[in-house]
């Protein structure tokens, strides 16, 4: 094996796994995201990270408390944290980043909409489902 192989080799075992991540790997990368980070949060951070994580939900046509109840739970699995009031910035960040798409402009006003991520919906319901099994409850609606 040449040493380029073995370069090649090590690259693809710290390259990020394929998406949809599963639940340990989500709580992985997002603990990865903001470890270290010196970010502080500003105004609004963790509201913003709430509406993010409650539209992963909300958007499947969930009701505000279910949504609500599965966005705590998803918070306790990936941080330990019961309450977004207790995350970092750099976590709120992290969040935020892997809940939300890009903005998209609306009627051409220049405003702005952050939409849910597909992806991270199915990945969220996972976490979800996993958590709500681990704790012998039944799975929310």
């Amino acid at each position: 094996m040449t040493w380029l192989n073995a370069v090649d080799e090590i690259n693809q075992e710290q390259a990020e796994p394929a998406r949809p991540y599963s639940p340990e790997q989500l709580r992985d990368v997002l603990i990865r995201e903001s470890a270290g980070s010196a970010v502080g949060a500003w105004d609004g951070l963790h509201g913003a990270c709430v509406g993010a994580l409650d539209n992963l939900f909300r958007a499947a046509g969930q009701s505000r408390a279910a949504a609500t109840q599965k966005r705590h739970l998803l918070l306790e699995y990936l941080f330990g944290k019961k309450s977004s009031k207790d995350l970092t910035g750099a976590e709120a960040r992290a969040l935020l980043a892997w809940a939300s798409v890009a903005t998209t402009l609306v009627n051409g006003t220049g405003e702005t909409y952050w939409a849910p991520d597909e992806m991270a919906q199915r990945e969220a319901e996972m976490v979800v489902s996993l958590a709500l099994a681990n704790s012998g409850q039944q799975p929310l609606f």
